[in-house]
């Protein structure tokens, strides 16, 4: 402000004593910016995570990672550092799943990049994955459980779980794609079409799977694509722009949280385990599972039934400690 004249003295921050600091450059001051920026940051991850839920925050960061294209491994690492470090993880943990998440993120990337090359699929010669000869489809799906299983064991996960996570992830995609591709639908749905589906999806979860726990259902559209689970057992669904499969997957993607939250010993026993992100990657994984069996597809020798006790066992520790960096 003008009226105040400390603004006006080159030696304010450093506490008008000029010899007892030595920054020639004027780097000390941007130091000290950029860890102010850090905590405005992470006060701005904090507050979206009580709004939005800290999975849904993951998710939107690790997505918007995605459009630094050939960089996505770095973009990546940056995000889950600074997610890490805002929901209270050591730098020392931080860092590990910066370093995990970035080069799992930049894995995935150039293995995709170079089956569309080796396999010509691209717009231009309209080859999707689902055309490819079985071998073709073994080999980039294996390459996919590759990398996840080596993600999961380095997250303290079994290898075996985040394999077939990858794997299962990329099948479910890569045909939901060809799908889309190859048939046109209506997308967007009304919320008394929503509450419908609902109902239909409790039914059917009461008769294959009663160990889901029964959700109160609130269906609001603030034309935003995403979703919640409330730890206090609410499932609430805000995305009904998308189409009718879509929405499916949403719902069971959000009753399955409620479930881990009652397997794990609530919100909290699920949110503190350090391989969190694997039983994220489970649920995502069996929730396009369940919606191929319910949407009464032909059943698939590489889409198994889902087992709701396959989750991966949550990990803790107990000497991890709070802190800024």
């Amino acid at each position: 402000a003008p009226t105040n004249l400390q603004n006006y003295n080159a030696y304010s921050y450093v506490l008008n004593n000029p010899m007892s600091y030595t920054d020639p450059s004027g780097y000390l001051f941007s130091a000290v910016m950029r860890n102010v920026s850090k905590k405005i940051n992470r006060q701005i991850i904090r507050g979206a995570v009580k709004v939005f839920g800290a999975d849904v925050v993951s998710i939107v960061g690790n997505i918007a990672s995605g459009i630094c294209g050939l960089a996505v491994g770095a973009c990546s690492a940056m995000w889950n550092y600074e997610f890490t470090r805002a929901m209270g993880g050591t730098p020392s943990q931080a860092l590990k799943t910066g370093a995990i998440a970035g080069m799992t993120a930049q894995a995935f990337y150039e293995i995709g990049q170079y089956f569309k090359v080796e396999f010509d699929v691209n717009p231009e010669s309209g080859r999707t994955f689902a055309e490819l000869e079985f071998g073709q489809q073994v080999q980039w799906a294996g390459s996919h459980a590759l990398v996840g299983g080596i993600s999961s064991v380095a997250s303290g996960g079994k290898f075996a779980n985040g394999a077939r996570t990858a794997a299962m992830m990329h099948l479910l995609n890569a045909e939901g794609s060809a799908r889309s591709s190859s048939a046109k639908k209506n997308i967007g749905i009304s919320k008394e079409r929503a509450e419908e589906m609902l109902e239909n999806i409790d039914d059917w979860l009461s008769e294959y799977f009663p160990e889901v726990p029964q959700t109160d259902d609130i269906v609001i559209d603030l034309g935003i694509k995403t979703d919640f689970a409330l730890p206090n057992g609410t499932v609430l669904i805000l995305d009904l722009s998308s189409s009718e499969t879509v929405f499916e997957i949403l719902a069971f993607h959000e009753k399955l949280h409620v479930y881990m939250f009652k397997e794990v010993g609530g919100f909290l026993g699920y949110q503190n385990a350090v391989n969190v992100n694997e039983i994220h990657n489970w649920i995502k994984s069996t929730s396009l599972q369940m919606q191929y069996y319910y949407s009464g597809r032909s059943p698939s020798t590489r889409i198994p039934f889902p087992n709701l006790k396959s989750y991966p066992k949550p990990i803790y520790n107990t000497n991890s400690k709070r802190g800024e960096y």
